[in-house]
């Protein structure tokens, strides 16, 4: 299960869940619990005993915004694809579908904005036996819908961008073992 704590180790809340590989992501009132390896996740507000969600495919990593919209990047035999998920929508749960194919790499690392319209991710690719990163920039507000949601994208040679994160609404890091970059 999972316990919001205050400073002084009080409970604010509580809820459970039966998975075998947890992760968690927090931003803002907003938690997502995601069974690494299997299909399910739990979205918490901390009003109630949270929200649950099935995926078709395994989950490799989610991130969640300040509104509880949730990125889900999951394994597919032939290719990944990142899903971005409204658990609280009654009508469409679904809101994106961004699929990655072979070209474009691996996907490493994605994580998606506080404000719930972004998310970044990194590939790793290998090309002629050289390693190489690719970030990719998508938005799904109208900046976003003539291209299929990619609004930019930048190739990293010779390194690895293991790890990205929004630092708000429209800044994004970029970790790798060479040091780290900041986009805006």
């Amino acid at each position: 299960g999972i316990t919001a704590m205050d400073e002084e180790g009080k409970a604010l809340w509580s809820g459970s869940y039966d998975m075998a590989d947890p992760a968690v992501d927090i931003c803002g009132p907003y938690v997502v619990a995601a069974d690494i390896g299997g299909k399910d996740l739990f979205v918490y507000n901390g009003e109630d005993t949270g929200t649950e969600m099935a995926t078709d495919y395994p989950i490799l990593q989610a991130c969640v915004s300040e509104q509880g919209v949730v990125a889900v990047l999951l394994e597919d035999t032939s290719s990944n694809m990142i899903h971005v998920y409204n658990p609280y929508s009654d009508n469409k749960k679904l809101l994106v579908e961004i699929p990655t194919n072979v070209e474009e790499g691996y996907p490493v690392s994605i994580d998606l904005s506080p404000d719930g319209t972004s998310v970044v991710a990194s590939y790793i690719c290998v090309t002629a036996g050289v390693v190489q990163s690719k970030a990719a920039f998508y938005n799904f507000t109208e900046v976003g819908q003539n291209t299929n949601c990619l609004v930019g994208a930048q190739n990293y040679k010779d390194q690895v961008i293991s790890e990205v994160r929004f630092l708000d609404d429209s800044t994004a890091c970029l970790f790798s073992e060479k040091g780290f970059g900041i986009w805006q």
